[in-house]
């Protein structure tokens, strides 16, 4: 070996550590990318769970009252249709169901299933009649045309229940 390779050992090699400097840059851009990437899909994950794209946790919601029982989406998508099923426990031979109107601003009813035999609008609410004739469920066919939390008053019979909603985009 001559005095100058002695002096200088990393002489001609240069070009290596650019680029092993530039592969470690490169390595932490794409950590930094992939944590990113983990953290939104457990977002999704979580979203999915809890019912942002169909079924889930909070996704289909169920409220009682004495002699119904009354299943609805806690989550439902603007202008995209869903159900809102009445179970009756002891059938009656004519039921009235009455939503509140501030609710109906946001969501339209399309249609029911038992046909109503009377529909009649009364100062702050809309009063459907039906005939159940032994029936024990009712159909209401929705869409929603507005977004945001929406409070849905509805009476069934005598008894009136207080229902909470999401409505997103």
């Amino acid at each position: 070996m001559n005095k100058k390779d002695m002096n200088n050992p990393t002489e001609g090699y240069e070009d290596t550590y650019i680029i092993e400097e530039e592969r470690a840059s490169f390595s932490k851009r794409e950590w930094k990318v992939l944590i990113i990437l983990r953290i939104l899909l457990l977002l999704a994950l979580i979203a999915g769970l809890f019912g942002i794209f169909g079924g889930g946790i909070i996704a289909q919601r169920t409220a009682e009252g004495k002699h119904f029982k009354i299943e609805y989406p806690g989550l439902a998508r603007k202008k995209t249709p869903f159900k809102l099923i009445i179970s009756f426990k002891d059938a009656p031979d004519t039921t009235q169901i009455t939503f509140d109107r501030d609710y109906l601003k946001n969501v339209q009813i399309t249609q029911t299933m038992a046909q109503a035999i009377s529909t009649n609008v009364k100062s702050r609410k809309i009063l459907y009649k039906f005939s159940t004739g032994g029936r024990s469920v009712i159909v209401f066919y929705l869409t929603p045309n507005n977004w945001g939390f929406k409070r849905m008053v509805i009476k069934v019979g005598n008894e009136t229940l207080n229902l909470n909603q999401l409505i997103f985009f």
